[in-house]
């Protein structure tokens, strides 16, 4: 169950997207959920979801500094920005805004989340 008020939670959560860790994001996301993400076509349902960030490549080295997290209500948005070492050896710098909402209903699960990624020039 994701705890709304908890910075921490938040933290963990985007870390297990770098990372890859599906097990941790499959038990903390609702059956419905949605991503929508600029740009690109909004993901839905449990198994898009996974397949999606599955299909994500975390060959590579990837470091996160989250800015902020702000939690109000059954909202959290965290603000950050992604250092990517590629393969070509190229550095990509990113900043990021995820909004979260949950749902006490589906017992305190992620239902919506909105991605906002901007390429650092």
């Amino acid at each position: 169950m994701a705890d709304v008020k908890s910075e921490k939670f938040f933290k963990e959560m985007n870390i297990a997207f770098v990372i890859g860790d599906l097990d941790f994001i499959e038990k903390h996301i609702a059956d419905d959920i949605t991503w929508e993400m600029e740009g690109e076509k909004t993901i839905r349902g449990k198994e898009e979801f996974l397949s999606y960030v599955g299909a994500m490549d975390t060959n590579h080295d990837v470091k996160v500094t989250i800015d902020k997290v702000r939690t109000e209500g059954l909202q959290a948005t965290v603000i950050g920005k992604m250092m990517v070492n590629e393969k070509d050896g190229n550095v990509k710098s990113y900043s990021y805004q995820d909004i979260y909402e949950v749902n006490s209903e589906t017992g305190g699960k992620i239902t919506s989340l909105t991605s906002v990624v901007h390429e650092d020039k």
